[in-house]
């Protein structure tokens, strides 16, 4: 549990009774202090199409019960079952002896779990993804989630990203996919699934960091597979590294900038593995041979993939952690990162050299977080996002004990279950008889004939 949190009843200027919460230094309300009610109304009603079809609903975090009051009045016609999950015992005590939620704990359609046992929790988890289920992740409760839970909450903040990523841009996603699935290429014959087995590779992201190792991997880069992040692409072909794949997944028109100015003649040799959710004149204007991977999460990948039999993709909220996946897919063994700072090194939110570069003074005063460096000899500041991306990287890491995972980024923040050695290290250990190219024309002729030939829709 965590330490030194209190709790008091406060009232909000609507006059209903909210939470404060004391943690340490810090305060915070689990409900608006204008109107909780109204707060919940708005929360429930951005997930009322999500929750249409589903024969139960999944919510974490009790609060003082507004969320839970709605929920039940928009589905008093369906009748769901409503499960709740909180996982502060000090909390719930304290909000059950003040009578905030008694005629909750009373309706017949709600059942309450309250644990904190780590185990108990997981093995209880697990049957969610069995059920026709919905989870609702009401976000201020995520605070009070213990220490000893980090990992748990952790991929409750994924899933929140997520969804509401997905949420308030799901025209625009089911737009862009019913659109961009007329003309995909998809590896449905499962041809590409460890085609390079046990091939060393380079995962290339586009951190403050990437300039460190650009100079030895453009000397040594028939030594790797290369797979990069779109936004990394520029600072690759800049200094005459060509990667052997890119990776999009973000909808936005504007990533076309990552291929803006850069040769169709180069482009057209390099694959490109996309999202079908990617904005459709993103993937047109890409002159290179293409091929649509479809990810957990948006239900018309995963309709697709279960009647094509195909394996989704894990995003884990960003373009990196979706790469690093396809590249276990592919087989790579080691998967070695590079510009993968999570993290704003020298004050940098990426590689000076890509479209979406930032630097900041030191008076940056955004709500950062501070983690252990690479080096293991300080801290250093990081997003909340970049946090979470960085957690479920260590989760992939940990779940993936067949596959060596190395960080050469030589900056940023500390990734456990890493090997952190230079990329000149991990060359000395690479076996010298490995022959590279051979497999790079084979991934990339099994590429272009999947391309070329295989559609689903013929």
């Amino acid at each position: 549990m965590k330490k030194n949190m209190f709790f008091t009843l406060e009232k909000a200027k609507s006059g209903d009774i909210t939470c404060a919460v004391k943690d340490g230094n810090k305060v915070y309300w689990l409900h608006s202090l204008y109107n909780p009610v109204r707060e919940a109304e708005r929360f429930i009603k951005n997930h009322i199409n999500k929750l249409k079809d589903c024969r139960r609903i999944i919510v974490y975090g009790l609060g003082c019960g507004y969320h839970i009051r709605e929920l039940l009045k928009h589905t008093e016609n369906t009748k769901q079952d409503i499960i709740v999950w909180e996982w502060n015992q000090q909390f719930f005590d304290f909000i059950k002896s003040n009578n905030l939620i008694e005629d909750i704990l009373k309706n017949k359609r709600v059942a309450v779990f309250v644990n904190e046992d780590k185990k108990y929790i997981i093995d209880h988890w697990k049957d969610l993804d069995k059920e026709n289920s919905y989870l609702l992740v009401y976000n201020p409760s995520l605070s009070l989630i213990p220490e000893h839970l980090e990992e748990m909450k952790v991929l409750l903040q994924i899933y929140r990203i997520n969804i509401n990523s997905f949420i308030s841009s799901e025209k625009q996603l089911n737009n862009n996919f019913s659109i961009n699935k007329i003309k995909a290429r998809l590896d449905y014959t499962q041809r590409l699934n460890n085609i390079l087995y046990n091939v060393p590779m380079i995962l290339a992201s586009a951190g403050p960091s990437l300039s460190k190792n650009l100079e030895i991997l453009k000397l040594l880069q028939n030594k790797f597979f290369i797979g990069c992040v779109g936004t990394a692409l520029k600072p690759l072909l800049i200094e005459g590294i060509i990667p052997d794949m890119v990776m999009i997944t973000d909808p936005s028109e504007k990533l076309y900038e990552q291929f803006i100015d850069v040769e169709n003649k180069i482009l057209s040799d390099i694959p490109l593995f996309y999202f079908g959710t990617v904005a459709p004149m993103v993937i047109d204007a890409y002159p290179g041979p293409k091929i649509m991977l479809l990810q957990r999460g948006f239900d018309s990948a995963e309709e697709l993939a279960a009647e094509m039999r195909m394996k989704l993709i894990e995003t884990g909220g960003s373009v990196a952690t979706a790469l690093l996946d396809w590249m276990v897919k592919l087989g790579g063994n080691p998967i070695c990162f590079i510009g993968q700072d999570l993290a704003y090194s020298n004050n940098m939110t990426h590689h000076p050299e890509t479209h979406n570069f930032v630097q900041f003074n030191n008076e940056f005063s955004y709500d950062l977080l501070e983690v252990d460096d690479y080096f293991l000899k300080g801290k250093i500041k990081t997003s909340r996002n970049l946090f979470i991306y960085k957690k479920w990287i260590e989760n992939y890491v940990t779940k993936h004990g067949q596959v060596t995972f190395i960080n050469a980024t030589q900056g940023g923040a500390f990734i456990k279950g890493c090997r952190h050695i230079s990329l000149k290290e991990l060359i000395d250990e690479l076996p010298e008889v490995l022959d590279i190219d051979n497999k790079k024309r084979c991934f990339k002729e099994t590429v272009k004939l999947i391309y070329k030939k295989d559609n689903f829709l013929r």
